[in-house]
């Protein structure tokens, strides 16, 4: 849905996933919650949010120090998705 551009319902998904997960404990239960907000944070940039995803972004990276580097690696690489598309979005469309 993401790549597709229905970013509302995209972020709704992510959210509920992040959300959904519950209790999963550990370093993967984490990851996986890390890396659904993160993406929610994402999809929500075609709406603006630019402030939530730094902060999103900012939030992930600090975790991703923390985790073994099998765990951290996944994530760190999302981390950098997103990190371009804010400099893209930040930088506007007479910088593409």
């Amino acid at each position: 849905m993401r790549l597709a551009g229905e970013c509302g319902e995209a972020a709704a998904l992510y959210d509920g996933l992040a959300g959904g997960l519950g209790p999963v404990g550990g370093d993967e239960g984490l990851l996986a919650r890390a890396t659904a907000r993160l993406r929610a944070a994402e999809c929500r940039l075609a709406f603006e949010q630019l402030d939530s995803a730094v902060r999103e972004l900012d939030e992930c990276r600090r975790l991703a120090v923390t985790l073994p580097e099998t765990l951290a690696r996944p994530l760190t690489e999302v981390c950098d998705e997103v990190a371009v598309d804010i400099d893209e979005r930040v930088a506007g469309p007479e910088a593409s």
